[in-house]
């Protein structure tokens, strides 16, 4: 994410990002798919009720949103003033409650935040770079913690057509972040549960 640019939310390439990215998440496909992922965290929570939420990287609110519209008391982290003011419009209307904190999850200290949540939430958050910011999440979380990240390279059928035509061999990618987060969790002691997904998207 850093590398496209969407890392840095300063730059104008994120803003027209974030346009793209709030308008796609609350359409109908975007909805179903928040909605798949909240069922999931749901069978393992029983019920968001009265549950507090902390929403890490929360964007334009694809997920506070619905975290809220079940019950949940949710906090939302967003570090772009973009996606906040978004966020903030969205809350309205949709008829939720959700209070947002417009700072980077990095300088939010542990030490002055007392507050502990239910369930830390960080749906492929840019902010989860590092063992020591899964640790910071986790130390937030007093039951449960989601964390998502890619699983697997990305595909694109265009792109597989084209490349053999003009003598070009698809690169590579031997690696996920998500199997060395489950590695790290492992070696740590935690107990988890994983949801593998394939993500399509087709665009005309």
């Amino acid at each position: 994410m850093q590398r496209l640019g969407q890392g840095n939310y300063q730059t104008e390439e994120f803003k027209k990002w974030a346009i793209s990215y709030d308008k796609n998440s609350f359409s109908h496909e975007g909805r179903q798919r928040s909605n798949r992922i909240l069922t999931w965290i749901e069978n393992q929570v029983v019920s968001f009720k009265d549950l507090s939420v902390l929403d890490i990287g929360a964007a334009s609110g694809i997920f506070s949103i619905p975290f809220a519209e079940k019950g949940a008391n949710v906090t939302a982290i967003e570090p772009s003033s973009e996606l906040s003011m978004m966020l903030e419009k969205n809350t309205m209307n949709y008829s939720v409650q959700v209070n947002v904190i417009q700072k980077p999850f990095e300088e939010i200290s542990t030490d002055k935040h007392n507050q502990s949540y239910d369930l830390v939430f960080a749906s492929m958050c840019p902010a989860m770079k590092d063992w020591e910011m899964v640790e910071k999440a986790l130390s937030f979380a007093k039951k449960f913690c989601y964390i998502s990240m890619m699983a697997g390279p990305k595909e694109n059928h265009l792109m597989d057509e084209l490349l053999p035509i003009i003598d070009l061999e698809p690169r590579e990618i031997g690696s996920s972040d998500m199997a060395y987060l489950l590695q790290l969790l492992y070696v740590n002691g935690y107990s988890y549960q994983t949801l593998i997904q394939k993500q399509m998207k087709t665009v005309k």
